[in-house]
């Protein structure tokens, strides 16, 4: 009966002999297989490409990223926060407020495109999104 060897490892440090059985050489064939079975399939790895600009083409994944970014997740984590302390955040309608469009001064509506950035009233020159936040901040809550 065959001894079993230790491999190249302890066995040969202590003296031992090291001998070839069945079972080592069915693991030396396995171990062959498995490296030519990796070598196969290093062929499938995916090619990268650069832009013109020089960096590595990538496909755009939305996922948690833009969801820590989201305004409904922003809106979300401060009504969280404002909960701590026994308040609410209170919601307008947007539809019906139509904050961008509204003049105070005279009670009318008038529609801008996004390009006019700035309100003017009588030489009062206001920026549109600043006005819109005092007009929602003063909004009577029904």
């Amino acid at each position: 009966m065959a001894k079993r060897g230790l491999g190249k490892g302890l066995g040969a440090f202590f003296g031992e002999e090291v001998t070839a059985t069945k079972e080592n050489a069915a693991e030396k064939v396995s171990r062959s297989e498995r490296k030519e079975h990796l070598m196969a399939n290093q062929g499938t790895a995916k090619n990268t490409e650069k832009n013109d600009k020089g960096k590595f083409k990538r496909k755009k994944r939305f996922g948690k990223s833009l969801a820590n970014k989201a305004p409904s997740m922003l809106l979300a984590i401060i009504n969280r926060k404002l909960g701590y302390f026994g308040e609410k955040l209170a919601e307008i309608d947007t539809f019906n407020a139509k904050a961008s469009q509204f003049n105070h001064f005279d009670g009318t509506y008038t529609k801008k495109t996004l390009s006019q950035r700035w309100n003017d009233f009588d030489g009062i020159k206001i920026q549109r999104d600043m006005y819109s936040a005092f007009l929602i901040m003063n909004i009577r809550m029904i």
